[in-house]
C-alpha cells in the first residue's frame, strides 16, 4: 500500500518526540529499526514504521528485533493494526517489548496506545491509550489517557539516576495533532 502525506506526518511527528526523549541518553543510544525488515518465526516479513533497539546489547539480548516497535494507521482497518501489533509481540520470540500504534481516525481524533499479547492464537489487546481530538465536546478535555513505557522496555537495562521514562502527555499529543492535522485538514481549524 502507498504511503501517504498524514501517514508519514503522523510517523515523523511520533519520531521527534521519541528522538528527542532518547537523545538524553548518551551513555546508551538507540538505533533506528525503521527500514529494515523482519522475519517472523512463522516467516512472515515485515519492517516497522518505526522502531528503535539499542546500540548495545544488554542481558545476552540479540541485538536485531527492535525493542520498541511502531505502526501507524490511517487508512487500515483496526483488524489489520491488530495484525500488525501480534506481528511484533509474538513473532519477534520475545525480543520486542513494546507495540505501539499511532492511529490518525478520519474525524479529526488521533490515539497512541500501547498493546499487550494474549498469545499466539488471540488478537492483542490495548494496555495503554492517550487520545486528542480536534474539536471537543463543550466541557470535555482536548487530550485524555494516559501515556508512559518504561525505560527498562526500551533499553533492556536498569533506568540510570538521570534516565527517565518515554511520556506523552497534553503537550506531546498537541506536537503530533499539529503536524498530522495539518497536513489532514490542509491548515483548516
Amino acid at each position: 500500500m502507498p504511503v501517504s502525506t498524514i501517514h508519514e506526518a503522523a510517523t515523523g511527528a511520533f519520531e521527534a518526540l521519541f528522538i528527542a526523549w532518547a537523545g538524553n541518553d548518551l551513555n546508551h543510544p538507540l538505533v533506528a529499526t525503521r527500514a529494515a525488515n523482519f522475519r517472523g518465526s512463522s516467516n512472515k516479513n515485515k519492517h516497522p514504521d518505526s522502531g528503535w533497539r539499542p546500540a548495545y546489547s544488554a542481558g545476552g539480548r540479540a541485538t536485531d528485533w527492535p525493542t520498541i516497535a511502531v505502526e501507524v494507521a490511517w487508512a487500515e482497518r483496526r483488524v489489520q493494526v491488530e495484525e500488525d501489533v501480534k506481528f511484533w509481540l509474538t513473532e519477534s520470540n520475545d525480543q520486542v517489548n513494546v507495540a505501539v500504534t499511532v492511529t490518525v481516525h478520519r474525524r479529526g481524533k488521533i490515539s497512541v496506545e500501547e498493546w499487550r499479547s494474549r498469545g499466539q492464537n488471540r488478537a492483542p489487546v490495548p494496555r495503554q491509550k492517550i487520545e486528542i481530538v480536534r474539536h471537543p465536546a463543550p466541557k470535555c478535555s482536548r487530550v485524555s489517557g494516559s501515556f508512559r513505557v518504561p525505560y527498562e522496555k526500551i533499553y533492556t537495562r536498569k533506568k540510570p539516576k538521570n534516565g527517565s521514562d518515554f511520556v506523552l502527555g497534553p503537550q506531546e499529543m498537541e506536537s503530533i495533532a499539529f503536524r498530522v492535522w495539518d497536513t489532514q485538514f490542509k491548515g483548516r481549524p
